[in-house]
């Protein structure tokens, strides 16, 4: 599946700015998918597939797969999320450093703060305490 315009351009210009600040990466291939979930209906024995609200994904080190839900602030979150880890050095994963970058990119890109942390909390920890130390100015 392709990834949408709206998509590219959301990674497009958040990959601009980074390098705009000295880091030095390119735009990463995506594997764009629509989740499905199966529902089951006993009454008349049938199974349909439903659309996903949420989005999920996750970063190799030569692509991007995006399981894009119904919720657009939603798969918007995720990309910022996953293009937060294409900038941060291999094995870094959810460090301090890699919590401010993704806080920074859902603020520069006006996602509802709250939205995202309760989000981002139940994924990791580190989310809030990093989200709660650039708060204090750290």
């Amino acid at each position: 599946m392709d990834t949408p315009n709206w998509a590219q351009q959301l990674i497009k210009d958040n990959i601009d700015y980074l390098n705009s600040k000295g880091y030095t990466i390119s735009f990463p291939d995506i594997n764009w998918r629509k989740p499905t979930a199966r529902r089951y209906n006993f009454s008349t024995d049938t199974e349909t597939k439903i659309r996903r609200k949420c989005s999920s994904g996750i970063c190799y080190k030569d692509h991007i797969t995006i399981c894009a839900g119904s919720d657009r602030k939603d798969c918007k979150l995720v990309i910022l999320h996953e293009i937060a880890h294409w900038a941060r050095p291999d094995g870094e994963h959810h460090s301090q450093s890699f919590w401010k970058l993704a806080w920074e990119l859902y603020r520069r890109n006006k996602l509802p703060i709250r939205y995202c942390l309760n989000r981002e909390k139940d994924y990791r920890k580190g989310a809030i305490k990093a989200y709660k130390g650039l708060n204090k100015g750290g």
